[in-house]
């Protein structure tokens, strides 16, 4: 399986744009519970206005 993998990783490099943008993404410590229901928050938000605009 892991030739495989190193197969197609040089032809489309999947883990290295894994570990870039996700894996290995520097995040401050004083992240907390609120950070993450501020986003969710924000996602609803976002989600009310344009389902709203698209239903009227």
């Amino acid at each position: 399986m892991s030739k495989l993998l190193h197969w197609v990783d040089e032809r489309l490099p999947v883990i290295e744009a894994w570990n870039k943008h996700l894996g290995k993404y520097y995040a401050p410590k004083n992240f907390n519970i609120w950070y993450f229901f501020g986003s969710l928050a924000m996602l609803v938000l976002v989600n009310q206005l344009v389902t709203g605009i698209w239903l009227t």
